[in-house]
């Protein structure tokens, strides 16, 4: 059985999240040799790219051609000096939600921090101010309403799979 190919995307409840932009912060800290704490101006100041990709769901969906901008994570990494002994970045949102991806895939064109999707601001129900894209990902890997990367040298599972796969148990 294939997925639904939806013209949207879905939507699901929004947690207690800061879509202030003016208060908000995105921070970076771990094994870096820079720890920031950037605001909107900042992350929208620095080079942007457009993603465009396929956004495919465990729970049997897909909607085609999605389009995300935002400024590349390697960038990101760049500015803060990540120590050599990091090995993987952990992306964290409300509500305990974490995704690990490996420095590697950080590193990649298509690993984006969004801001806007289809050429438009972000929406509160769809992540912003910012959310994790990374081409060919699973949709629980793409976290919604990140505020936090922290880079470690052991590899980190994340909650984002284990709480995809019971919304799917859920009846």
């Amino acid at each position: 059985m294939g997925n639904r190919e939806l013209v949207s995307m879905p939507t699901f409840r929004i947690p207690g999240v800061v879509t202030d932009t003016e208060n908000w912060r995105f921070s970076i800290d771990g094994l870096v040799e820079t720890p920031m704490k950037l605001n909107m101006q900042n992350l929208t100041s620095l080079p942007s790219v457009r993603v465009r990709d396929d956004f495919t769901c465990l729970e049997g969906w897909t909607v085609k051609g999605i389009t995300w901008k935002g400024v590349r994570v390697s960038e990101l990494l760049t500015l803060v000096s990540v120590k050599p002994t990091a090995k993987y970045a952990v992306f964290v949102a409300p509500e305990d939600y974490t995704q690990g991806l490996s420095i590697q895939r950080c590193m990649e064109p298509t690993t984006i921090l969004a801001y806007e999707l289809n050429d438009t601001p972000l929406r509160a129900e769809h992540g912003a101010p910012l959310r994790l894209v990374s081409g060919g990902q699973e949709c629980f890997e793409s976290v919604k309403w990140v505020h936090k990367m922290h880079l470690t040298d052991e590899h980190v599972e994340g909650s984002a799979r284990n709480i995809a796969l019971g919304r799917i148990a859920s009846p």
